[in-house]
């Protein structure tokens, strides 16, 4: 399993996925302490900034950013034609998907990791550093990065079904950027891009959310999702 997925990493090797992904994590702290320092008179505290970089962070980037690394490495043999080869290999082709699934895992914790550490870095430059409340913001960014995988499956299905990244992305953007306007609604806990957010309130004590309705949800969009993506992915070729 390792193996295939070191295989799978080469494959992106000269892409430049993290530094797409730690750009946009940077520029998403970045732009949440101008927000947050603009919202309010009162001294920035750590604990606020942590909240409104992860807020933007599933509202605005997260959808779209990692849809883009996740069609991106599921339709990267399509693009370079040896997806017909590459099912040749006496590798079967759930564990070639299992291991195109870990490694979009793996870059997706990058960003919600490199989204912390920017987020503190930002603070303690500012002055605003609060070491006692980071620890109970490590939970919710590890939750976060959770649910944008349990979304992957989609995106995941889209371009295997469609063999290229436009699909998958175009979802995921619209989507992404209509989940706001969802959650306002009060129908966050059935659209699945909304789910992040709606249970980051609800651990936060913002909102009151039906976490049971939601995570349904969510556990219902990544398993048919994923379901549906594996038997595409062998009927492939």
């Amino acid at each position: 399993m390792f193996e295939t997925v070191y295989i799978e990493s080469l494959k992106i090797k000269r892409s430049k996925l993290i530094l797409l992904i730690l750009v946009c994590t940077a520029v998403n702290a970045c732009l949440s302490y101008v927000m947050t320092q603009n919202a309010s008179t009162d001294p920035i505290t750590m604990g606020a900034l942590l909240q409104g970089t992860i807020t933007n962070f599933n509202l605005l980037l997260g959808a779209p950013l990692f849809a883009i690394v996740t069609a991106f490495i599921v339709t990267n043999d399509y693009r370079h034609h040896i997806v017909d080869q590459l099912f040749t290999y006496p590798i079967s082709r759930a564990k070639i998907l299992w291991s195109k699934m870990f490694l979009i895992f793996l870059l997706i914790l990058l960003g919600a990791i490199s989204l912390f550490l920017f987020t503190v870095g930002i603070g303690v430059a500012a002055g605003v550093s609060s070491p006692n409340e980071l620890y109970n913001y490590i939970f919710l960014y590890v939750v976060a990065a959770g649910m944008q995988m349990a979304l992957a499956p989609i995106i995941i299905m889209i371009s295997i079904a469609g063999r290229n990244m436009i699909g998958g992305i175009a979802v995921a953007v619209i989507a992404g950027f209509s989940s706001g306007l969802v959650t306002s609604l009060g129908l966050g806990a059935y659209y699945p891009w909304s789910i992040p957010t709606l249970v980051t309130y609800d651990i936060l004590g913002i909102l009151d959310a039906d976490i049971a309705k939601a995570l349904i949800s969510l556990f219902i969009v990544f398993v048919v999702p994923l379901v549906l993506s594996f038997i595409l992915y062998k009927k492939d070729g």
